[in-house]
């Protein structure tokens, strides 16, 4: 220092930017929207969250402790935050559909046999489907609203090599990857499986429970599904397919051949309608609930819609058991002739 001397530290300001992270949970439950919307914020941004819940659920809580469906968020550090759902719990009204109903009723048809070997069913039998993947029992219910509702199958399960779980389908979607029916004592010793639950849209929905490996599976005797005054519904109604990719690449994967008894009640005369994948021969069977065989023949399936007459000569009006099948094909069709 050889003078007076002043010297001046300049400083430049740095801009601090931090991350913001949302989730919903469940994640089907809904959705979250931010403002200002951006990959990141400058230190001291105020952004707003907003949670919408999707249909079936109602918005429960933020994970800063918010109750409000709207809360704000001070941007001081990268920040996760959290949005939870919850389903909407509709009712207490229990619909019950067994293998004694209808296709007008609930109960649209199975890739099986009805049977009655075994003793303890509702009504004296069940539904024994065929020991391959992907063959089921399809269900057609009516609700009037969208909401959570719970299903569960009353069964038995009494062999040791007999698969235990299976699938739940839903509009064309899978709902229930695996539902578990545990082993029961013996064929005639049933139980039910634990509640499981299923979000409906409001109006038809289509039920399906599918195997999901090629062995013997549980004998099924009926389906219950409690919610918000749930009704059985024509099988020959439509119900709202999911659209997601998911459900689409599902829906293009079946390549099995289809059957169905249209008009059902029948008078006199039984139509078969059965869409085949490819030609191929079929055996077609009527009885009576007792066993008797009415009718008995093969018939040669176009690729494509056939419609086949069952029965030559009327038949008196009661319940009876059509039964089909082809290389990809097993199933056993309740009929109603006025």
């Amino acid at each position: 220092m050889t003078a007076n001397t002043t010297i001046t530290a300049n400083f430049t300001a740095t801009t601090t930017s931090y991350t913001l992270t949302t989730t919903a949970i469940p994640a089907a439950g809904g959705s979250i929207s931010r403002s200002p919307n951006a990959a990141s914020y400058t230190s001291g941004t105020v952004v707003t969250l907003t949670a919408t819940p999707a249909s079936g659920y109602t918005f429960a809580s933020w994970s800063n402790g918010a109750t409000t469906a709207s809360t704000t968020v001070t941007m001081n550090a990268n920040t996760t935050i959290t949005a939870t759902f919850s389903p909407v719990t509709t009712g207490n009204t229990t619909l019950r559909i067994d293998d004694n109903t209808t296709t007008t009723n609930g109960y649209c048809g199975a890739d099986g046999s009805l049977q009655s070997s075994y003793t303890g069913a509702d009504g004296g039998f069940y539904i024994n489907l065929s020991n391959s993947a992907a063959k089921g029992i399809d269900y057609s219910i009516n609700v009037p609203s969208a909401g959570t509702y719970t299903i569960k199958f009353r069964y038995a399960n009494g062999s040791s090599s007999s698969a235990s779980v299976a699938k739940v389908v839903l509009n064309g979607a899978t709902a229930i990857a695996s539902l578990g029916f545990p082993k029961t004592t013996n064929w005639s010793t049933w139980s039910t499986t634990a509640d499981a639950t299923v979000t409906l849209v409001s109006g038809i929905n289509r039920i399906r429970l599918e195997t999901t490996v090629s062995s013997e599976f549980a004998n099924i005797d009926w389906l219950e599904i409690t919610g918000n005054s749930p009704t059985a519904a024509s099988c020959s109604s439509s119900a709202k397919l999911a659209s997601s990719n998911k459900a689409i690449a599902e829906t293009a994967s079946v390549s099995v051949s289809e059957a169905v008894v249209s008009p059902n009640p029948a008078e006199n005369s039984i139509n078969l309608i059965v869409t085949a994948t490819e030609t191929k021969e079929a055996n077609i069977t009527l009885s009576s609930v007792n066993g008797q065989i009415l009718v008995s023949k093969k018939q040669i399936l176009a690729k494509g819609q056939n419609v086949i007459a069952v029965n030559e000569h009327s038949i008196a009006a009661g319940l009876y058991i059509l039964t089909v099948q082809a290389a990809d094909i097993q199933k056993s069709i309740k009929v109603i002739v006025k």
